[in-house]
């Protein structure tokens, strides 16, 4: 009878024991998860920062050559079509950046994982960061991924007009020498543009602001 409280008695310490190691790795183990979500939200949200300006230079300046190309420099008489129009190169690059913006796919960098890019006037860092976490913001505009389906000039602008993050960017062309084309400089935000991340099943959010007047070399 001894032997056999003694067994119940150990066998009782070492359900305890498992009981205590368990409950103390739990939390550990929920905080250790929610720190890499945080890490993995903070580096997409800097990737995602560097892959909209690169997106808004690349998408520019592809746009701004096309129109070169179709546009050559001996065409001087201003009556015909292949004639050099400083609005048009404009509109042209202001295309390009934004349907490359628009084409970041919100879970391209992990899945559950959503990124966004938004634009608008007067937004702060605290906007920023309260637009990651899912609040409002009023007079802010988003890439839609949809317009990014768009090809050219046409078919941003044509229907109902253009998206409002389309002026977010203004094209900086200087005039050339008399027998070459304006030529594409840089990129200057006329907006404030946020990169938000959030990581709902960790509650986790990041956010990156880039104020109006930056710019982007072409």
């Amino acid at each position: 009878m001894r032997g056999y409280l003694s067994f119940l008695l150990v066998l009782a310490s070492a359900s305890l024991i498992l009981s205590l190691i368990e409950a103390s790795e739990a939390p550990s183990k929920i905080s250790f998860s929610r720190a890499i979500a945080a890490e993995r939200a903070y580096q997409a949200q800097m990737n995602a920062k560097e892959m909209a300006l690169e997106a808004i230079r690349d998408g520019g300046v592809r746009y701004f050559q096309e129109y070169n190309l179709t546009h050559p420099p001996g065409c001087k008489d201003p009556q015909l079509p292949c004639h050099f129009r400083m609005d048009e190169a404009a509109l042209a690059a202001k295309t390009g950046s934004y349907l490359y913006a628009a084409q970041l796919r919100p879970d391209a960098f992990s899945p559950g994982m959503d990124v966004r890019i938004s634009c608008g006037r007067g937004m702060t860092r605290d906007i920023a960061d309260s637009l990651a976490r899912g609040g409002g913001c009023p007079g802010c505009e988003a890439y839609d991924p949809a317009v990014g389906n768009a090809t050219g000039v046409r078919e941003i602008i044509g229907g109902g007009g253009t998206p409002g993050c389309f002026g977010a960017v203004l094209p900086w062309i200087e005039a050339a020498g008399p027998d070459t084309n304006p030529a594409l400089r840089r990129f200057v935000l006329l907006q404030d543009l946020v990169i938000t991340v959030s990581y709902p099943a960790f509650n986790v959010t990041a956010a990156s602001y880039i104020p109006a007047g930056y710019e982007v070399g072409a």
